[in-house]
């Protein structure tokens, strides 16, 4: 006669399974932190192509590239503005000039600089405006070079640093970088250790809503001082700056009123200017305080894809607890989200006279 065959127990059954569910999660943790990991690596290594090219283009020309060209287009910007002279809002950026330095002298060839990269004349470099350069995508972005809402990509992850600023076509920048003006090493007074040339940037994703890489525009009051925009010194500006802050805020976490949500976050990384290719030091990266992408104040008629000459444009990225910044020595740092306000400005700044230790960030 036949012993019935000894089965597993309902307990002994629910152990294995359980056993295999730890051991799914613990590969799947394994699998997931690695590929953050080289994709933190990818980032890092973008950021160090471009502070070499960085380095590459002072040695050649003793300074560091415009943060927007002065656009001399022949068409000219009717009705202000006749052919032959600045266009006072676009102009092409720091990326465009570093392009031979990486590389990428084909692309670079094919720019005719004599028109502005967009002020409705970007028909004229449809090419180099449409061109994906993988150095300029950060991996950890899924919204970088993929298009997001129909055919619109978004072209750019890395932002070179205008500092304290906190308005549009700033001549006298308190970072590396500025509308129309040159700095060099010699007037980076505070180390080239301790001042910021480049972060990154979560680009947007083309949409109305509220996403850690869209912003606001028509929020908050214009910071006045036209003439050198960095006088966050000044108590009363201060004060007014984290008003707008606060305002910005509110509108991100619910559009009320006239306000609307920007999408168009690292559109093109051939124009000059802040939200496309150029960023600012007020809120540290990935903050928790501060949920929004970028904010541009008071801009009435600005829509979906005005994200651009955005009065505050963030770093950030998708690196749990901060994001990375290329300092202007050529090193590549991890900045903590959680580093102090203040400290962050005084990174920006190339000579603001500020003593920062590595361990305050």
């Amino acid at each position: 006669m036949k012993r019935p065959r000894a089965g597993f127990s309902l307990i002994e059954t629910l152990t294995v399974i359980t056993v295999l569910l730890v051991l799914t999660a613990m590969i799947l943790s394994t699998v997931l932190s690695a590929r953050d990991a080289n994709r933190r690596a990818g980032c890092v290594n973008n950021l160090r192509q471009i502070g070499l090219a960085l380095h590459a283009y002072h040695a050649a020309r003793n300074c560091y590239p415009l943060g927007v060209t002065a656009s001399l287009s022949p068409l000219g910007q009717s009705p202000t503005k006749p052919p032959g002279t600045p266009l006072d809002w676009s102009g092409w950026s720091p990326h465009a000039q570093l392009l031979p330095y990486l590389g990428q002298t084909p692309v670079y060839n094919a720019i005719n600089f004599d028109f502005d990269p967009f002020a409705g004349q970007e028909v004229n470099n449809a090419t180099a405006n449409d061109w994906k350069i993988n150095t300029f995508l950060c991996p950890a972005d899924h919204h970088a070079g993929t298009p997001s809402r129909g055919s619109m990509t978004n072209l750019n992850s890395y932002y070179g640093s205008i500092g304290i600023n906190i308005q549009s076509e700033a001549h006298q920048a308190t970072g590396i970088f500025a509308y129309q003006a040159l700095c060099s090493e010699r007037d980076v007074t505070d180390g080239l250790s301790s001042t910021l040339a480049f972060s990154e940037g979560i680009t947007g994703d083309w949409r109305s809503r509220r996403y850690r890489g869209n912003g606001v525009i028509n929020v908050g009051t214009k910071i006045s001082d036209p003439a050198t925009r960095d006088r966050l010194t000044a108590a009363k500006d201060t004060q007014l700056l984290m008003t707008n802050l606060d305002a910005c805020n509110v509108a991100f976490e619910g559009i009320v009123g006239r306000t609307s949500y920007s999408g168009n976050r690292g559109w093109k990384w051939t124009w000059g200017s802040e939200g496309m290719t150029l960023f600012n030091t007020i809120i540290p990266p990935n903050s928790s305080n501060y949920g929004f992408n970028q904010c541009r104040f008071d801009c009435q008629g600005c829509f979906l894809q005005d994200a651009d000459h955005s009065d505050i444009t963030n770093a950030s990225s998708y690196h749990p607890g901060g994001a990375n910044a290329l300092f202007c020595d050529g090193t590549v740092r991890f900045v903590k989200g959680t580093i102090a306000m203040p400290t962050w400005w005084a990174l920006g700044t190339r000579s603001g006279g500020e003593a920062v230790s590595s361990d305050g960030y």
